[in-house]
């Protein structure tokens, strides 16, 4: 009788813990996805992030007054587009490079903290960004 008690109280802390595995799950697909709706942005959403750029001014250095074959004249920001698309390359280049040490980092301290270590690190680049001047 007391073999059978305690198989039925292992048994109930195994499905326990298998429900609880399962829900940790999806809680962790979940905030996965709320971390891509609200981190992905700056990457997808380069072409639009630029048209803003322009307009605060970013890299207006770069703009000269140029003579049009009519003797108009114009301004020719050639110069802010290709730097523009230079900081593009170098965050897409950075976001592919990143993925070595963040397996590392997966694979030594677990999801949670490198999750975490990433949301810090992204939130403090957003914040240099938020709190820079053309």
């Amino acid at each position: 009788m007391h073999n059978l008690l305690l198989r039925e109280h292992q048994t109930a802390e195994r499905m326990l813990v298998c429900q609880f595995g399962a829900m940790l799950r999806w809680v962790t697909l979940l905030s996965g996805l709320v971390e891509c709706l609200f981190f992905a942005g700056i990457a997808f959403g380069w072409a639009s992030l630029a048209v803003i750029l322009k307009r605060e001014g970013y890299f207006s250095d770069l703009c000269i007054n140029t003579t049009g074959a009519n003797s108009s004249v114009y301004t020719d920001c050639s110069g802010q587009d290709e730097q523009l698309s230079l900081v593009f390359t170098i965050a897409s280049m950075m976001s592919r490079f990143i993925t070595l040490p963040n397996g590392f980092f997966f694979d030594h301290f677990g999801t949670m903290t490198t999750r975490i270590l990433a949301i810090l690190v992204f939130t403090t680049g957003g914040l240099l960004f938020a709190f820079s001047s053309a």
